[in-house]
């Protein structure tokens, strides 16, 4: 018999022991659960039986009407539980005990209903003459005595069940503590038959392993019998023979292995990191020569030879990246440039996986490969992409931006895409073109012409160029005229798919054009009846008119000029701004500190006592002067200007001008995007400072609000106070309170950055400033 049919036997003995033990802890449960129900059953008889005495006296004695109502509401409570326990109780004494309430409560109700007919209706004086009345006496008596025995029998009944709960509930008790004591007694007995038969061929089998793991591969492990140990032994004694075999196989793979590494374009390692932080490469093909630049091209065995030769920084990040795929598992991947002794940089790849091993240490097996081409070749791929993007962005914004209305259209005639100045043109909406065709957007009649107009583009794929059209009289637009070309669109194939086609509006020039020839007519008819003076006059003016076209040409490139001059001006002031800022701090600043430091020598140099006063105020007035030249150099050029945007600088220019003039400055930002360049930023910082100090200084308060807000494309900040308001004749916004020039600056910088700048006084009082500019993106 073999270990698993003996092992059967046991097991299916000892389950239906189990099962036989559970079917009678059911049994009780369900017993203990019946006599619960039992037991509550008759506690709420007990309940009613005593709560129908009280109401029965109050009734009696008061004349309550309420008590009557729950009197007779408790008799049918009662009536009810009584047919539960019918149907419950199985037990012949407690069902006659029942039957004994049940018969004690009809006498009770019986009696009780003649008594509140006899007292219905009656209080006051009329009660206590009732209950003198010898027959509502005597009734009174009878239901007390009925009350009395339906006590005792809801009492008995009561004991009756709490006797079977607790037969019942010791009962389940002593069964689960014996069915607890039969499954371990079967447990224990169940492990020992098992122990019994499985030691002395277990200690067998362990003397053999003991022997193949100490390495004597030669020992073959004897056990006899037909079971599974001594079939478990022949299969053993056969795997140690191909463990033999593939051992063999092994050496002569490990030999393959290594001349396949050594001509791989690349390295083979294997890297470990032990649990106490030791981080190594047991194994390096012959390839390693590459990174370690020449060096000998065995095996390295050394701990972390592999990359200990590259620069410090660089073996530390390659480290930290190991030590981040042993914390995760995640595949180790790395890229870091090495110098080769031509003096020149290559890229390299390495890519391994992790493995944890069973001391909690990290063993990877990896593959480090030269990706210097691809790196160059993803720049020039990176660096032509950027140009095709700048290129799609011209050619975007020359067909959403262009003053001709451009579409695509398919064969069956519906629009594929159009640019807003087409969709102008038809005086729709653009989505009320794209996926339609030109009947469901275009008149009937211009359809038609349309179609005609088309044919030979879609069905020859002929260009039709410059052609004069003229649109209907009904269009919302009215009567118009264009100059359209229309070109095919060729699939791969050449096949025709649909046409492209652009629309100038000429109206304009239609018009002046029908006017000038309105005028050459009659110019004519009057040249015929005037005289050669008024001809001579005509060509005057002709002249005079392209006279003033030149002079306007030139007068708007003065202007422009003007304008680029202004800003070049303004771009001058700033970096003259910057530069006086770096002055003062690297040569003023400089110097006073040198002035400072041979002030305190020379002061420890002298005797105590003497021009201590001096040296201290003139150390003090440095020291002043030296946090004046901080502030001012902050103030013309914040740092956190460059750093941190607008809103930071201005938050921090609100800070300085409370602790210098007690200035509280409320600041109030909308969260919105607010790009602008650099130059931008530092002019409206400054003109933002210049009303602020404005504010300080002349207006008579010591608050004032900030707001920065975008209101579309452009950015708006505004500076409001409760002071005394502009001077009369400053209304124009150019002087400010003192009657200095200093808001006049502001306005031109603004103006010169395309933007507007405006103030005023409020008629509750205060003053209102506010700085409008377009938003620009910061040029890097």
């Amino acid at each position: 018999m073999t270990f698993a049919e003996r092992m059967k036997i046991s097991s299916i003995m000892f389950f239906s022991l189990l099962v036989f033990g559970a079917a009678v802890l059911f049994w009780s449960s369900r017993e203990l659960n019946s006599a619960r129900q039992n037991d509550v059953l008759s506690d709420d008889i007990q309940t009613i039986v005593f709560e129908r005495a009280t109401l029965r006296d109050e009734f009696f004695l008061y004349g309550l009407e309420r008590a009557r109502v729950q009197w007779f509401a408790l008799n049918r409570d009662a009536e009810a539980s009584i047919r539960l326990g019918n149907e419950h109780l199985r037990a012949p004494q407690e069902r006659e005990v029942l039957e004994k309430v049940q018969a004690d409560l009809r006498e009770s109700e019986l009696v009780s209903q003649r008594l509140v007919e006899l007292l219905r209706g009656k209080s006051g004086p009329e009660l206590d003459r009732a209950h003198h009345d010898e027959l509502a006496s005597r009734l009174y008596s009878q239901i007390m005595l009925k009350d009395s025995a339906l006590q005792q029998s809801s009492a008995a009944l009561q004991e009756l069940t709490r006797q079977r709960f607790n037969r019942a509930n010791f009962r389940t008790i002593f069964l689960t503590f014996a069915f607890v004591l039969l499954v371990v007694a079967g447990g224990r007995a169940n492990a020992f038959f098992i122990n019994s038969l499985l030691r002395r061929r277990l200690q067998l089998l362990n003397e053999g392993v003991a022997r193949i793991a100490a390495g004597d591969f030669s020992h073959r492990m004897q056990c006899r019998g037909s079971d599974e140990l001594a079939l478990f032994t022949g299969v053993f004694n056969s795997v140690l023979d191909k463990v033999q075999d593939y051992t063999g196989q092994l050496e002569k793979s490990h030999d393959l292995l290594s001349g396949l590494s050594s001509q791989v374009p690349g390295i083979l390692f294997q890297a470990c990191l032990t649990p106490d932080g030791l981080f190594s490469t047991p194994y390096v093909s012959r390839g390693g020569d590459e990174l370690n630049q020449g060096a000998a091209a065995a095996p390295l065995q050394e701990p972390a030879q592999l990359f200990e030769r590259l620069p410090p920084e660089k073996y530390q990040t390659i480290l930290g990246t190991f030590l981040y795929s042993a914390e995760t598992l995640e595949p180790w991947e790395h890229e870091f440039l090495i110098d080769v002794p031509d003096g020149g940089m290559r890229w390299l790849r390495g890519q391994a996986r992790p493995m944890r091993l069973t001391d909690g240490g990290t063993l990877w097996h990896g593959f480090i490969s030269d990706i210097t081409e691809s790196k160059r070749a993803e720049e020039a791929l990176h660096r032509s992409e950027s140009r095709y993007r700048m290129q799609l962005q011209e050619l975007t914004n020359i067909y959403t931006h262009t003053a001709v209305g451009l579409f695509a259209v398919d064969r069956e005639m519906r629009y594929l895409r159009l640019n807003e100045q087409m969709a102008c043109y038809n005086c729709r909406p653009m989505d009320e073109h794209v996926g339609r065709t030109i009947d469901e957007v275009h008149p009937a009649s211009f359809v038609v012409a349309l179609k005609e107009m088309w044919r030979p583009v879609l069905e020859r794929g002929e260009s039709l160029l410059n052609l004069e059209v003229q649109g209907q009289a009904d269009w919302p637009s009215g009567l118009r005229h264009w100059l359209v070309s229309f070109q095919p669109l060729f699939a791969e194939t050449g096949a025709v798919i649909g046409l492209t086609g652009s629309v100038m509006d000429i109206t304009e020039r239609k018009v002046a054009e029908q006017v000038l020839l309105g005028a050459r007519q009659q110019l004519e008819r009057e040249v015929q009846l005037r005289t050669a003076k008024l001809s001579l006059t005509n060509k005057h003016l002709i002249q005079e008119i392209e006279v003033r076209k030149k002079v306007e040409v030139e007068l708007l490139s003065q202007q422009q000029k003007l304008q680029e001059m202004a800003f070049e001006i303004s771009m001058a002031e700033e970096r003259e701004r910057d530069r006086i800022a770096s002055e003062l701090h690297d040569q003023v600043g400089q110097r006073l500190i040198l002035a400072k430091i041979k002030l305190d020598s020379l002061a420890s140099n002298l005797p105590l006592g003497e021009c201590e006063a001096e040296a201290m105020g003139v150390e003090t007035l440095i020291e002043q002067t030296l946090q004046d030249i901080r502030s001012l150099t902050f103030q013309i050029r914040p740092p956190v200007l460059a750093t941190a945007g607008l809103e930071a600088a201005l938050r921090w220019l609100g800070e300085e001008l409370h602790a210098d003039f007690g200035l509280e400055v409320g600041f109030s930002d909308d969260g919105k995007d607010k790009p602008l360049r650099y130059e931008v930023r530092s002019t409206v910082f400054q003109a933002v400072r210049e009303l602020l100090l404005n504010v300080a200084k002349h207006a008579g308060t010591k608050k004032c609000r900030v707001r920065f807000t975008r209101v579309g494309d452009r950015i708006v900040i505004e500076v409001e106070d409760d002071g005394t308001g502009l001077k009369p004749g400053a209304g124009d916004g150019t002087r400010s309170r003192s009657g200095g020039f200093g808001l006049l600056n502001v306005q031109q910088k603004i103006e010169h950055l395309g933007g507007v700048f405006s103030i005023e006084s409020r008629p509750q009082g205060g003053t209102r400033a506010a700085i409008e500019v377009p938003v620009e993106t910061e040029i890097k």
